[in-house]
């Protein structure tokens, strides 16, 4: 729900009063526990409160551009129930079911999906310690997630090429590509044991 624009928060209460962007007559009360701050300008919170209120004129989202190793620079192509298509950026469209629908399949859709303190719980549960090499770090994972010879896997190309590009529309990006549904990814094979049994 929202943006909305705070009015006033009670005194010595945990209540905030906000009115909605579009109308003001319109007020409601929150738990401010239950509140966060919108990362945009007001333009782009008047756009996300009608996303918002009509999130269900949505079709789908089609394609993105962007860096996804910086949120800010990606924009969202979007395609309403009516026809007509616009380019909605990350702050105004990142609380929506059609996002998630749209990032769910590709990997580098679950890093977007995690909040920003998720992503930082597992940034420090997988990157090696202090004083602790990549390939320590990877035999300490544990045993079913470990790398073992002959398994194949997939790496998203996104993690590799932080320049702003397009999932579906770059044919020609990489010569050396799958493509897992409109994903490009390095199909990978394990040919060398990471951990040695003691």
């Amino acid at each position: 729900m929202g943006p909305y624009m705070v009015m006033e928060q009670i005194n010595q209460s945990n209540t905030v009063i906000c009115t909605e962007l579009h109308d003001e007559s319109k007020t409601h009360r929150f738990h401010h526990s239950t509140l966060r701050i919108f990362d945009g300008t007001m333009e782009q919170a008047k756009q996300s409160a009608l996303i918002d209120k009509q999130e269900h004129a949505i079709s789908a989202i089609t394609d993105h551009t962007g860096s996804t190793a910086l949120r800010s620079t990606l924009t969202f192509h979007v395609q309403f129930t009516d026809g007509s298509t616009d380019s909605i950026p990350w702050n105004v469209i990142q609380h929506t079911e059609a996002l998630q629908v749209y990032l769910a399949p590709f990997i580098f859709g679950r890093a977007l999906l995690m909040t920003q303190k998720q992503t930082t719980d597992f940034a420090a549960e997988h990157n090696p310690r202090n004083n602790e090499t990549i390939l320590q770090a990877i035999c300490r994972l544990p045993q079913e997630d470990r790398p073992y010879v002959g398994q194949a896997r997939y790496l998203t190309v996104h993690f590799f090429h932080h320049k702003e590009w397009t999932t579906c529309q770059q044919p020609s990006i990489l010569q050396n590509k799958n493509r897992r549904n409109r994903e490009y990814v390095f199909h990978i094979k394990i040919s060398q044991n990471f951990c040695k049994a003691h």
